[in-house]
């Protein structure tokens, strides 16, 4: 559980929930009702907002026909919880705890113990000499790149609250198609592909030649830490220069496939120490 209450960045570790206090809603309901109740019931568990100062940061739910033709378990967990590695361990602890083949205090004894030494790696990585230089060259780099302001409109405020709609949409499989033969003819992965069409908007709308996008890294250490459920994961700046008359071959392959490298090679250097070594301005 995050202390929201303290000056400093601090955590409470908290017991497990016990069956009676899991945040779990489980619902039966006639075949002919179980797809529309599965939607509903995904959109009650993951819409409403988490209290990060309280806990806890998860939901579960379980919707069953009662022919038994259909079941399915729906999970929800704010980002904290688990990044996308972390589904891989919950699913098989799901899998065993529903065929009772699993030793939850010998489990849990190894997880704690393999956490610790991903804690003492993580803390290596972040205190080492070259982590420091890195942090030192790539902030040089980082100070360079132009404030981005979208649709800079009179007396727009600095912050915006949401106030649109959210618009889903989905590729056709000839779009679908087409952006993987794009990947496969220049060597690179569909993250590249969109971090590419998503630089290349900020910089029209904002009128620069360089955007920096946020963008999460997998950043275990350890062998063991694939196995623990958890936000293992570096944010990093990927640094997207636009230039007008490259070819678009260029620019993904040359210029975006070389960012998003360099930011996975240096995926040890902590946020915060960069942040701190910009000093961006706060607007």
């Amino acid at each position: 559980r995050r202390s929201s209450d303290l000056p400093e960045l601090a955590a409470t570790l908290m017991p497990p929930p016990t069956a009676a206090d899991l945040p779990l809603e489980s619902i039966a309901v006639p075949p002919e009702d179980y797809a529309a109740t599965l939607a509903a019931l995904g959109r009650t568990i993951g819409r409403t907002p988490f209290d990060l100062a309280t806990g806890p940061v998860y939901r579960f739910g379980f919707v069953r026909a009662t022919d038994d033709s259909a079941a399915a378990v729906l999970i929800c967990g704010h980002h904290l919880v688990g990044d996308g590695v972390s589904m891989g361990p919950i699913v098989r602890d799901l899998d065993r705890a529903l065929t009772g083949d699993v030793d939850v205090p010998a489990l849990r004894a190894a997880r704690e113990a393999a956490l610790v030494k991903e804690l003492a790696a993580q803390n290596r990585a972040a205190g080492a000499d070259r982590t420091a230089a890195n942090v030192t060259a790539w902030a040089e780099q980082l100070r360079e790149a132009p404030p981005l302001v979208l649709y800079p409109r009179p007396n727009r405020p600095h912050r915006t609250d949401f106030a649109g709609a959210r618009v889903s949409w989905t590729t056709t499989e000839k779009e679908t198609a087409d952006l993987q033969a794009t990947c496969k003819r220049l060597g690179i992965t569909p993250f590249v592909l969109f971090t590419a069409v998503y630089g290349t908007v900020l910089a029209r709308h904002g009128g620069v030649s360089r955007v920096l996008i946020g963008s999460p890294f997998t950043a275990r250490r350890t062998i063991g830490a694939y196995e623990l459920c958890g936000f293992f994961v570096n944010t990093l700046p990927i640094t997207v220069d636009v230039d007008w008359d490259r070819t678009v071959d260029e620019h993904l392959d040359k210029i975006v496939r070389t960012a998003v490298d360099h930011c996975r090679s240096a995926v040890d250097v902590p946020f915060n120490q960069l942040v701190a070594a910009v000093q961006p301005d706060r607007p």
